[in-house]
């Protein structure tokens, strides 16, 4: 089993949705119903909405993988544990901001 990829070595090319693929495992393994469609549905969310904060991005997260109300708690622990770097969090959302020509 693949280990989950260094969260510190964000790009561009795809490690934010290796990411969130992880965090839909560590949900899954906490108890939540989380399906592939729903994981796929995630990443496009977070890309399309051009998430400008940590907050923005936990929402986003929240509005499509979350079903059930009493699946909200572990939710909320698992973002907080699994994104727990600030350092990260700001590094992938840079990469989804837009550049400056």
């Amino acid at each position: 089993m693949p280990s989950r990829p260094d969260p510190k070595e964000a790009t561009a090319d795809g490690r934010i949705a290796d990411n969130i693929v992880y965090f839909a495992r560590a949900l899954r393994k906490a108890g939540m119903r989380v399906g592939p469609a729903s994981v796929k549905d995630a990443i496009e969310a977070v890309l399309a909405a051009g998430i400008g904060s940590r907050d923005d991005f936990y929402w986003t997260l929240h509005a499509v993988l979350v079903s059930r109300h009493e699946d909200h708690p572990v939710f909320d622990e698992a973002f907080r544990l699994f994104w727990k770097s600030r350092e990260l969090i700001e590094k992938l959302l840079a990469m989804l901001s837009p550049v400056a020509p």
